[in-house]
């Protein structure tokens, strides 16, 4: 009986693999509807309405400022519904990009962050605050003089 039993759930677990499998194709693989298009165009409005373009780099909560030869190109911010406030930053240093790296590893550590994530080309660690950032280092190829592009997402925490 165990046996019969055994075979009969394998069976109905086997016949229904092909229907999970088939709703886990990914939703972007089917065309969308015209409702559907006028939605996500609502949200992506709504989403990115309150972003505002930074003329020069942001002081960040509990993060110092590089202080490598470095240049400001542009950043973003945006308050979010939950009451996060989101920074991209974009900056060219003159320093080579483990350097830079090393130098976000040091001032993390040198300011109690904790590191989450730790590769050659990517940090990501967060505070006693639950402010989150990531920085991104690569070789800066479309800036003669420069030699890393950054990045720093900051994600900082609604008070608590």
């Amino acid at each position: 009986m165990q046996t019969k039993v055994g075979l009969l759930f394998i069976a109905i677990i086997f016949l229904a693999m092909p229907c999970a499998h088939a709703q886990q194709i990914p939703e972007c693989s089917r065309r969308k509807t015209g409702a559907e298009l006028m939605q996500l165009a609502k949200e992506h409005q709504k989403n990115n309405a309150n972003i505002s373009l930074m003329k020069e780099p942001p002081v960040l909560p509990g993060l110092p400022n590089y202080t490598g030869v470095s240049k400001f190109v542009n950043g973003y911010v945006q308050p979010t519904e939950k009451g996060y406030v989101v920074y991209q930053i974009s900056l060219l240093t003159k320093e080579q990009p483990e350097q830079v790296r090393n130098w976000y590893y040091d001032a993390f550590n040198m300011w109690q962050w904790k590191i989450m994530c730790a590769g050659d080309q990517v940090l990501t660690a967060q505070n006693k605050d639950d402010n989150l950032c990531t920085i991104a280092v690569n070789h800066a190829v479309e800036q003669p003089g420069y030699a890393t592009a950054v990045r720093i997402y900051y994600n900082q925490a609604p008070p608590k």
